[in-house]
């Protein structure tokens, strides 16, 4: 460390270490962030009116157990 700048300081010995805590941190925050969606859209209107308010999430749910596709979608061909 003698000598290195700052920003290579940063770079090569704090990022390394501070990684893991950020992915951490994102994948938490996407998860939190999901789960609370999908209990709003479902208690107040599921999905509607129309697919306004309609997620991924709750999509997801619809085509499991409403639909009973709980794989992956069949595919759709256009002719």
């Amino acid at each position: 460390m003698d000598g290195a700048r700052s920003w290579l300081i940063m770079v090569r010995i704090v990022a390394p270490q501070v990684i893991a805590f950020i992915d951490f941190a994102i994948i938490t925050t996407l998860i939190f962030s999901f789960t609370s969606i999908f209990g709003l859209v479902y208690a107040f209107n599921f999905g509607g009116p129309g697919f306004a308010t309609t997620t991924l999430e709750f999509e997801l749910y619809q085509d499991g157990f409403t639909n009973g596709l709980f794989g992956l979608r069949p595919q759709r061909v256009c002719f």
